[in-house]
């Protein structure tokens, strides 16, 4: 599977102009008038102005050496200003062929430290979700749509911009393209804006056949930690379960990896998918 970066311009019902940066499964054309299909099937509230892929170049071959150099790259990185300010860059855990891909929201204080994401509160409660699904270590990676740590004024966890996602946007493709997942879910907020450019309703699963993953979207552990009433919290932390649980039954028995075939002259891939896609409810 491969991973493009787009930009689209759009107004939103009020006529206020926008962008977004967001990560699109699969190769497109620069300019690619099929990419506005695309986009109003998620976002049929949009009226799209103009979209662009600005870079469709998304990963070296898949061998150790090419993780090696993605990975020195990025440790490295200075895109933004949160990488300037950070003390260690965040790229992800887990094993390099998890047959799903979780996607967070920034790193925290306890993962600046380390440099690995998912490792205070949250991260605890994701293994404990992930545990209670069924999944084991070897089965699942974490990311986040930004490799540092958002800090605020007070020198708390902040949250990360569109513009500090749209600039990390290229690694998180070229980590898609090495991890090739099954299944991707998007934990919280952050994560479906970074590759939807928008809201899309919570526990809904994006299921496009032939060959693309199965994207799914759920609430963040730290949204569940965060939650006062018992009662709620067991709840919400119950539904978080089956529906993550429901994504890995998906995947878990397949051996086939998403796969993508393209034609440099003629790219189908946007209007065969818009034509697949479908959102359902679990």
């Amino acid at each position: 599977m491969l991973y493009s970066i787009c930009k689209v311009e759009y107004a939103t019902p009020d006529r206020v102009s926008n962008h977004r940066t967001v990560i699109f499964p699969g190769l497109v054309s620069p300019y690619n008038p099929a990419l506005k299909r695309w986009f109003y099937l998620i976002h049929p509230e949009w009226i799209v102005r103009d979209t662009k892929v600005v870079c469709a170049e998304i990963g070296p071959p898949k061998t150790r050496t090419s993780f090696k150099e993605f990975y020195e790259r990025w440790y490295t990185c200075e895109e933004c200003s949160l990488a300037r300010r950070a003390r260690k860059h965040v790229v992800y855990r887990g094993p390099l062929d998890a047959k799903l891909l979780f996607i967070g929201e920034a790193p925290g204080e306890q993962e600046d430290k380390k440099g690995i994401p998912f490792i205070g509160r949250s991260g605890e409660l994701l293994d404990a979700i992930v545990e209670a699904c069924g999944m084991k270590e070897d089965d699942y990676a974490v990311t986040n749509p930004v490799l540092c740590r958002p800090v605020t004024d007070e020198g708390k966890n902040g949250k990360p911009s569109d513009e500090e996602m749209a600039a990390c946007a290229r690694r998180l493709a070229e980590f898609l393209y090495i991890v090739n997942p099954m299944a991707v879910v998007l934990l919280g907020d952050y994560a479906r804006r970074a590759w939807y450019g928008s809201k899309v309703p919570w526990f809904k699963t994006q299921i496009v056949k032939g060959g693309l993953p199965v994207v799914g979207v759920a609430y963040h552990p730290s949204y569940l930690l965060r939650q006062g009433a018992p009662e709620k919290k067991t709840k919400d932390y119950k539904k978080q379960v089956a529906y993550i649980k429901g994504i890995w039954a998906k995947v878990k028995g397949k051996r086939k990896r998403p796969t993508f075939k393209w034609d440099e002259q003629f790219h189908p891939l946007i209007e065969s998918a818009c034509a697949r896609s479908k959102w359902k409810n679990e």
